[in-house]
Formats: structure tokens, sequence, C-alpha cells
């Protein structure tokens, strides 16, 4: 499995820049709201051979040159049943870069699932692509620059399915020199029955990833020779029936082919289902005009950088609705990207020459010019050999995880308001998929801490850990300050001066009922369901203040279910924005506002 570091939380960010990717309520919280956890690892029962205090102990402080990328041409999924009597066709392919974590010598690959519609807009079958190597996903996903044809019937264009694979191979696989290992040519899905799939443990969304040992014959020929798992016999028919659709060149030694074994992922899956008819526009939605995200002047300064996913609709006016993060890898480039993308324009998406409203996703990426930066609210480090051997072989791993997202812990209510600070420490798990599979406070000058703590960790994000190429389980330790009045862990200036108004002015907070209407969400980021929660489902009720440009600001918990359900909503609702509140015509600041 995987080895443990710790992360490290720095207030660290200038030019922002934006790449492009197309799209595919808040309570009561129920179980797989969110991006909820799915792991069934427990964080201790993983640990058991090391004995939990001398795990704790050692819980660590929280382009490769000539390593190449091929794009293959588009594909049917089920070639005896092709979807039009011409395949889309790239006009111009994407141009992915070898991810620069990765060192191994072992080739992988994405399969890229693409509806062509009629107006050669692509859109993406599924949440995700299907990957070899979580890294991979990373930079193939992207298609910016990309361009597409569709497919045709009667020399007409008609929407199609088809696939596409970004091949990724080692510098060890080069095609110059005497010695190499296998070099990855061409691949193809494994795709089954619904029955199949069924017989796969692990399958999720219609897809499982299968890893096998694959011998490469000096002629290039493959043969399955065993399974990860045994279970996965039952894929063996399946994955033989296209293994002559793949393609190897030998290993060489000396020049001269030779027979070599290799790690190989099969991705298998049920064959992806066109949208419905209008569920998807003929034309995407195009920029018209964009707003450049201010750069946060601290993060500037530190030379920190990040990345926000955003999620939003372009509505049939080309204005942006409903916009709200998606993840980041540094809470504080959030807001600016937020404000900015909601002033952006676009040519609205049509279907059959009429505006639609589309969801799309945009990643806002805050970028140094010229400068080695470092990225996210907090770094993994690489694995030292020291490290590692105090730690049991399970919980090691080759290739640290990578933050996609995390967030600052929403400050207790009741803490803030007497000033009370203190710190929490917890260790938590993070699975094979990326997502934190269990949690536990190591110690809490206030329980409350703990609990908040506890909270924002559960909705962090990572690509997944690696050992021998493989994703694995990662474990870290995490120490938050939560100060009321000092630099680290402190609320922002809008929070403190909420805080003020409270204290000194509570006559100037105005009831909902004074409002000159009930206050709309603009923003409303979804809570995650706790990985520590007992129960299947539950409720919390929330109650914030809302400022005059609409933020909801210092979120209390008024009930829950349980208390991590209340921690949970609160930790969401804390980032959600309304319409500007107005009293008498004018933009005031509300307050008791129930979520």
């Amino acid at each position: 499995m995987t080895g443990i570091g710790r992360p490290k939380w720095t207030r660290n960010g200038g030019e922002a820049d934006e790449r492009w990717s197309e799209a595919d309520s808040l309570l009561p919280v129920k179980k797989g709201a969110g991006i909820a956890s799915s792991s069934p690892m427990k964080l201790f029962t993983a640990s058991r051979a090391a004995g939990l205090a001398g795990l704790i102990a050692a819980l660590s402080s929280f382009r490769l040159v000539a390593q190449d990328v091929t794009v293959t041409d588009l594909a049917w999924f089920e070639p005896e049943k092709p979807g039009a009597e011409v395949l889309p066709q790239f006009k111009k392919k994407p141009s992915p870069d070898y991810p620069g974590e990765l060192k191994k010598e072992q080739p992988g690959y994405v399969i890229a699932g693409r509806f062509i519609g009629e107006g050669a807009a692509p859109v993406r079958m599924g949440e995700r692509d299907w990957v070899s190597n979580p890294y991979f996903r990373e930079v193939a996903v992207s298609e910016k620059g990309a361009k597409f044809i569709a497919g045709t019937n009667d020399g007409k264009p008609v929407g199609t399915v088809a696939w596409y694979a970004v091949i990724f191979n080692p510098k060890a696989a080069s095609q110059k020199g005497d010695d190499a290992v296998p070099r990855l040519l061409a691949v193809a899905p494994v795709v089954v029955s619904k029955e199949t799939l069924s017989k796969v443990p692990e399958a999720k969304g219609g897809r499982a990833t299968v890893w096998a040992t694959v011998t490469v014959a000096r002629d290039g020929a493959l043969t399955v020779k065993t399974f990860d798992l045994p279970a996965h016999e039952a894929l063996r028919e399946a994955i033989e029936k296209v293994l002559p659709l793949w393609k190897f060149a030998p290993a060489r030694k000396g020049g001269q082919p030779v027979e070599a074994e290799v790690s190989l992922a099969f991705l298998v899956m049920r064959t992806p289902q066109p949208p419905k008819p209008g569920a998807t526009p003929d034309k995407m939605p195009q920029v018209i005009s964009r707003e450049r995200p201010n750069y946060p002047s601290a993060l500037r300064r530190s030379r920190q950088q990040g990345e926000v996913l955003m999620e939003f609709v372009v509505d049939e006016k080309g204005s942006v609705k409903d916009a709200v993060v998606v993840r980041s890898d540094h809470p504080a480039f959030e807001e600016p990207a937020i404000e900015a993308l909601m002033k952006w324009k676009f040519k609205p998406g049509t279907t059959k020459g009429k505006p639609v409203a589309v969801k799309m996703r945009q990643p806002i990426v805050f970028n140094l010019n010229g400068v080695n930066a470092e990225r996210g609210a907090f770094q993994v480090p690489e694995p030292s050999a020291k490290a590692q051997k105090k730690l049991p072989e399970e919980l090691r791993y080759d290739v640290p995880p990578k933050p996609k997202g995390v967030l600052y812990p929403a400050y207790p209510f009741e803490l803030l308001m007497a000033e009370t600070g203190g710190k929490a420490e917890v260790a938590f798990l993070v699975g094979a998929d990326g997502r934190v599979a269990d949690i536990k406070v190591l110690k809490a000058d206030h329980l409350e801490f703990g609990e908040a703590l506890s909270a924002a960790v559960a909705a962090f994000e990572f690509v997944p850990a690696l050992k021998d190429g493989k994703p694995t389980l990662v474990m870290f330790r995490m120490e938050h300050e939560f100060d009321a009045g000092g630099w680290s862990g402190r609320p922002s200036d809008a929070d403190l001066e909420m805080v003020t108004l409270l204290k000194k002015h509570p006559e100037r907070v105005i009831e909902p009922k004074g409002l000159d209407a009930p206050v709309k969400p603009t923003s409303r980021r979804a809570p995650i369901f706790p990985v520590t929660a007992k129960g299947e489902s539950g409720e919390a009720l929330i109650e914030v203040l809302i400022d005059k440009d609409g933020r909801a600001r210092l979120p209390k918990i008024v009930s829950a279910s349980e208390p991590a359900l209340g921690y949970a909503a609160a930790q969401a609702a804390g980032d959600w924005r309304f319409e500007e509140p107005k009293s008498g015509g004018v933009g005031r600041r509300a307050g008791a506002c129930a979520v």
C-alpha cells in the first residue's frame, strides 16, 4: 500500500490564466452527496500491523526528457455497431504533456469517450475519462486547441459516440538505442454487458480497472499471464477478445527483440450511451469577453500558484449563472475566480439554431509568469527511504499523492465570537480513488476545532499515490491552528468585521422579514457527507449572515442530526453566495438567514 506524509498548510500565489474544458442542494445531507468518499478501507484497520501509537509517530510532516505522448484517431466503441456511415475525425488533435511526477518505466493510457454532436462540439461521456493511471488524467483531459469533424450519414452531420486514446510511453521505451522495455502502440477498451460487469465487485459507474501481468512476445503478441485479483478471471474471455486490437513494439536487448512482462491495466466498461435528444447543444457556448481574476497580493508575494475548477451555467443570453467551485488546490484563489467568471460573456450554445442554457466546467489557473513557483495550499513531500522504512509495507508509496482540492476549516461560530483560539490535529486516509476514506481526531484543544478540521479534510481530493505504478492508499496527519486574532488559521477581515458588527451593533443586522424580497442563492457548494458519520443520512440547519455583497459569513450550526453533519453543512454554507440583499431599495447586511 502506501506511505505517509504530513500536509503543510501555507498561506502563499502574477498573471492568472484559464484553460477550457466542457462539462458534463445543500440540505438534507445524504451519503453520496457532493464528492463523498466511497472507499470501504478504514483508517486504523489498515494500520494494525504497526500499532496505532507507532504508526502515528511515523507520520512525516505533510516534463521528463524523452518521454512521449501519442493521440490516436477516433474509433467506435463497438466496431460491429458503428454509430454512423462515416466516423468522426480530428480536425486538430490535442497535445498533452507527459506527467513530470512519474518516473517509473511503465506505459499507460487514457480512453476518452466523446459524443461528437452535429456541430462537432465534443461532450465527455461520463464524469471522467477512463485512465490506467490517475496522473495521466490530469494532463490528458484538457482538449484546448483540439477540433473535431462530426460523423455523417448520407453526407449529413450526425451526433455519434466514439473514443480516442492518449498513450504515454516512458523514456525506457524509446525507439532509439539497443535496449528498451515494451513500447505501447495501440489500445482498446473492453466493452462488456451489464451482467458481465456486475461480476466485478469494485466496478463503479459502469466501469472498472482490471490489472494483469501480460507477456509481450518477441513479435509483439500479448498473452494475459495472471490477474492481480483472482475475481478478475471472470473477465479473461472478454479481455482476450480485444487483445488483437492492442499493439506493442517488443522489448529489446542488445538490439534484438526479447520477450518481456509488463503490468497492464485493462479498462472494462459498459457501452456508453449517447445523450438523450436535446440534452446537449449542437454548438457549445463561445467566449466573447473574459475578465482576468485578481491575483491575491499575499499569494503573489509568497510565489504561490494554484487552480480553481468552476462549474456554471451559460444561459440563453450568454451570461454566467450558478457559478460554484468544484474544487481548488488553494482556497484563497476561490473568491477571485468566482468574481472574475461571473463577469464573462458568451455567445450562447444552440440546439437547432435556438439559444439554450448549457452547464460547463472551467479551470481558472493562477500562474506566475517565468517563476518556478509552488502550487497549492500544501505540498506532499517525496518519500524518503528513511521515513518509508519506518512504515508497514502496505503504507508505502513510490509517487506521492497530488492535492487537487483543499479547504480551510470553517471557524466554529461560538468559539470565534468568544475569541477563543486553539489547535486540532487529525490523521486521515486517502484511498486509491484519491478521496478521503477515513479521519480520526488525534487531539484538539476544543472538541469543536476537531470537528471543524475533520469537515474540511473530508472534502479534500487528491490524485492518488502510486506504488509500482498502481493507485494505492496513503495516510497523512495534519495540524491546524485556529487563531481568532493572529494570522495562522485567522478568519478573513470580512468575517472579523461581521463579528464586530454582531458584538457592537447587532441592531444593524436586518432579519429576513425586513428585506424587500427573500434572498436568492447564486452559488451553492454542496456539503460532503462526512466519512465519520454514524448514520446513512441526516439533516442540518445552518444560520449565516449575508453581507452587502451577498457573501455568506459566519456559518452557525442551529441543529443537526449528529455533530459531524452539522460541521459538514457549515463548511459548505460558508462558501454560499446570494443576490445582494436589499431593504428599502438599498443594499444592506442581512442576518439570521436559514440555509
